[in-house]
């Protein structure tokens, strides 16, 4: 990893990059692949002081770009993932993508460097000014006085939601002297016992138990929301919500006037009585005139825009997206006029573009939208082709880069792949060639950096483990909309239990396209796109009893799910105590593998996924074993068990054991 980045040190066009950046030059390098733009962004992190904001057009293109960037930097990479919301929408949030944005903005205003890597629909959303939020993290130490009523209410400010048990990140809950808290960015919650108003200990403790564990001397706490307040910033939103409702009231009849009465009233009443509604979000520019945007967490920074034509279309499209939306809500009486100024317009992201040390990456030199570049820079890369069906063309290939001095190296993402890899480079003789452990998401050669670097997409035809949106593994899947009847129960992997109300046809902006509705508790509604289905499951359950909806953004889904994974643990603990008795009786150990297992293998037709190899190594290691084999292999149809259980029955047979296969 390191050798990538001291190729790009050597390179005229990287010292030309840095003393572009420092004399504040706006510069584009044209040429570059996925991969070499993750290698030349944490070569210059490294080079600046400052924090650097890695800005792309897409979404699943920032989700990807962090993980290439991890192996190189560690937890120095951040995602600030986008909300998954419409326009104007501030219900249904979800806890992990609150998490992780609140958790950069609390390293970025503390101080630490970090490369941010984030879409440009993520950063449009104006934020509390850097001095608000960093004024608004707390922290405690044993031994110091604090009152507890009033530790209730900062909590509360901070944007922590009191609950009767703190049981999920974000929550709080007071009982005589004690006060327990669990961080909207950590994994463990917090237990402060006071004695009279002196913080005596400082525990952890286990949120699905409830009791203490270790004691810590300290702990500095984040806000829980991006949008923490304090009393004086509900006193102005009060004030400038009532004097607009007023004014939108005069101009509204019928009932889109009784629809902004019943949606703004209690939003009065709330600032009022020091509550909090997600709702509130929409009075960001009432909360705070001088609310900004994400670069204002960003002092000294830099800014490099992954196809800058592309960021500013997208922009554009979500203006559009967001002017229909608008003047529909508006003329219904659902928002006011002053909401539309939460948001940056592409104008404003491209002024506070210019005002960054700004580095514009292309795969054309023309294609920097209506940026104008002062340098123009050309490095050439590109991606390799596929080999795993080309075993003669890579042995070629990789020849002939280190014939002409390239550096090659391999990379697979677990133990399994890597073993597989250094075999490949024995087995055709690849001296020089390196294998290495990362997870990148596609190899690249590139005559300048002297470098190859093939991956796993390249080699096996497989893709590196990423960490990308987890996807609900329970329930029944639904592989199309068209699977759903109305009224179906259906279960959203982080708003809960909805009923599905049929498919509607949305248009927004210039764009027409099809949504789920999904209706909660209340009158909340969730309009799903069709091509997020993997985030619902068919519900299931008791027979005849319909299911309890929840509330969007709510917490009671995520308390259920807390249960649950309790429940889970006490099974856990039954199953280890069943297994451990399992241990004492002995089995038939079976031999290690025989040259006939490995040809028998290797005449497979097709490229075996990374759960059918580890499961078939597992089985063997079972098998060889003298403890009783005790596994259930699943998988849906078509993902390769039949071939995992003939390796296993091969194995038997070259042992003398019968098999038997029932279907």
């Amino acid at each position: 990893m390191r050798e990538l980045l001291k190729s790009w040190r050597k390179q005229d066009e990287y010292r030309s990059i840095l003393a572009c950046m420092r004399e504040k030059k706006i510069t584009v390098l044209s040429g570059l692949s996925a991969l070499p733009k993750a290698a030349l962004a944490a070569a210059l992190f490294e080079d600046n002081c400052g924090p650097l904001l890695f800005l792309t057009a897409e979404e699943s293109e920032a989700m990807v770009l962090a993980e290439d960037l991890r192996p190189f930097l560690g937890d120095q990479v951040l995602h600030f993932p986008v909300l998954e919301l419409l326009p104007f929408e501030v219900y249904a949030h979800n806890i992990e993508l609150v998490s992780a944005r609140v958790s950069t903005l609390s390293r970025l205003v503390s101080g630490e460097k970090l490369l941010v890597v984030s879409c440009v629909n993520a950063v449009t959303r104006r934020l509390a000014p850097p001095a608000v939020f960093a004024g608004q993290h707390m922290p405690l130490r044993t031994g110091e006085r604090r009152d507890l009523s009033r530790l209730a209410a900062q909590f509360a400010d901070m944007g922590y939601e009191r609950t009767a048990l703190t049981e999920i990140p974000g929550t709080f809950s007071l009982r005589g002297s004690i006060i327990d808290i669990f961080p909207i960015t950590g994994e463990r919650p917090y237990r402060l016992e006071f004695f009279d108003d002196e913080i005596e200990s400082i525990r952890y403790f286990d949120p699905a138990k409830q009791l203490s564990q270790e004691k810590i001397k300290d702990i500095f706490l984040p806000p829980a929301r991006e949008l923490p307040v304090d009393g004086a910033a509900r006193q102005r939103a009060a004030l400038k919500l009532e004097a607009e409702l007023t004014d939108a009231l005069r101009k509204l009849r019928g009932e889109n006037r009784r629809r902004a009465e019943q949606t703004f009233q209690p939003l009065l009443e709330f600032l009022d009585q020091g509550l909090w509604d997600n709702a509130l979000e929409m009075l960001t520019n009432y909360f705070y005139a001088d609310a900004g945007s994400i670069f204002d967490y960003l002092p000294g920074g830099m800014t490099l825009l992954s196809e800058p034509q592309y960021i500013r279309q997208t922009s554009l499209d979500q203006k559009d997206e967001r002017n229909s939306r608008y003047f529909d809500l508006l003329e219904s009486g659902r928002i006011l006029p002053s909401f539309y100024d939460n948001f940056l317009d592409y104008e404003e992201l491209r002024d506070c573009f210019l005002h960054q040390r700004l580095l514009l990456l292309c795969q054309l030199s023309m294609q920097t939208g209506d940026i104008v570049p002062q340098i123009e820079l050309n490095l050439a890369s590109h991606e390799l082709p596929a080999y795993a069906h080309d075993p003669e063309g890579f042995a070629r290939d990789m020849r002939d880069y280190l014939r002409r001095g390239y550096r090659v190296t391999i990379s697979a993402s677990s133990e399994l792949r890597l073993q597989r890899a250094r075999e490949i480079v024995s087995e055709l003789g690849l001296a020089g060639a390196n294998v290495m452990q990362a997870g990148w998401s596609s190899g690249f050669v590139s005559p300048a950096l002297k470098t190859a670097l093939v991956t796993e997409k390249e080699l096996f035809a497989k893709e590196g483990r990423k960490k990308h949106r987890r996807t609900y593994k329970g329930g029944e899947r639904i592989d199309n909309f068209l699977d759903l009847r109305s009224g179906d129960y259906v279960v959203h992997i982080y708003q809960g239990i909805g009923q599905y109300m049929g498919v509607e046809r949305l248009t927004i902006g210039e764009i027409e396209r099809d949504y789920l509705l999904i209706r909660y508790g209340g009158e909340d509604r969730l309009y799903l796109p069709v091509d997020q289905l993997d985030l619902i499951q068919k519900y299931i359950g008791g027979e005849g009893n319909a299911p309890k909806l929840n509330r969007l953004g709510g917490a009671e889904w995520t308390r259920t799910k807390a249960k649950v994974r309790a429940a889970v643990q006490e099974m856990a603990g039954e199953l280890l105590q069943l297994y451990a008795a399992r241990e004492q009786v002995k089995g038939f150990s079976f031999s290690t593998d025989v040259p006939w297992q490995r040809e028998f293998e290797d005449a497979f037709p097709y490229v075996e996924t990374e759960d059918q190899l580890v499961s078939a190594a597992e089985i063997k290691l079972d098998m060889e074993s003298d403890q009783v084999m005790d596994r259930l292999l699943c998988g849906d149809v078509g993902y390769g068990k039949t071939e995992i259980a003939l390796r296993a029955a091969f194995k038997a047979i070259m042992d003398m054991k019968q098999v038997a296969i029932l279907v």
